[in-house]
């Protein structure tokens, strides 16, 4: 594998994939990667992502359960990769029930601004880290799913994000209110999900209260056009 240099391109089906082959961060001219899968202890590193800056379209990084060490989540420095457009972070079947491990880990794994779509799936933390919601570091994002996030209590400040068009929540077991969290600092000027036009909240069983802060009430979702709730 590391003697193909040149190789631009190498997509594969997830559903057949259990790990890396060995060395694939030798390819550093890769262009196109669509699944990376981390692995478990000699398995593939997810620090590798580091040697592939030229990274572009869509990503999905699996098995993120796997990545031990903090450092590791930050070396792969997916904020470099300005060519992505497409990021869906993955964790798999838990192994341990270290809440403030997966935030952190999550922490590093801070996109590019440029990327226009995100997933997150199966993430066990408490409550997202701060880049989730960010204005500025999200600016660019249009569509956002969250999803299996079952013991986060608090939904990240999504109202901020000013080219969200898409947002789908669902299977958040721990949340039981939505609330001023949900639309963040917005001011006069900007209006919360100013460009949000399909919300969906899916699955989520002990959800009973949602408010909105008076200020905004009048404000938030102008292009609001589909709402599904179930």
């Amino acid at each position: 594998m590391h003697r193909l240099i040149n190789l631009r391109y190498f997509c594969f089906s997830e559903r057949n994939l259990l790990e890396m082959p060995i060395q694939i961060s030798k390819l550093k001219n890769l262009q196109k990667l669509n699944t990376f899968v981390v692995g478990k202890d000699d398995g593939a590193n997810i620090a590798e992502l580091k040697e592939l800056p030229n990274l572009r379209g869509e990503l999905g990084i699996k098995n993120l359960q796997n990545v031990k060490k903090v450092e590791d989540a930050l070396q792969a420095k997916l904020m470099d990769k300005k060519y992505l457009e497409e990021l869906e972070l993955e964790w798999g079947a838990k192994t341990d029930d270290d809440s403030k491990h997966e935030r952190d880990i999550l922490d590093k794994l801070l996109p590019n601004s440029n990327l226009k779509r995100l997933t997150i799936r199966g993430y066990g933390g408490t409550t997202f880290p701060n880049w989730v919601g960010d204005r500025s570091l999200c600016s660019n994002i249009v569509d956002l799913s969250l999803a299996s996030c079952e013991y986060c209590h608090s939904l990240p400040p999504l109202g901020q994000l000013m080219s969200l068009k898409s947002l789908c929540i669902e299977r958040f077991d721990g949340i039981e209110s939505v609330g001023a969290e949900f639309y963040g600092n917005c001011s006069s000027v900007v209006k919360p999900f100013a460009s949000l036009e399909f919300l969906k909240f899916s699955y989520m069983p002990n959800w009973e209260v949602w408010s909105m802060p008076v200020e905004d009430a009048d404000q938030a979702f102008p292009k609001l056009r589909q709402l599904e709730v179930d």
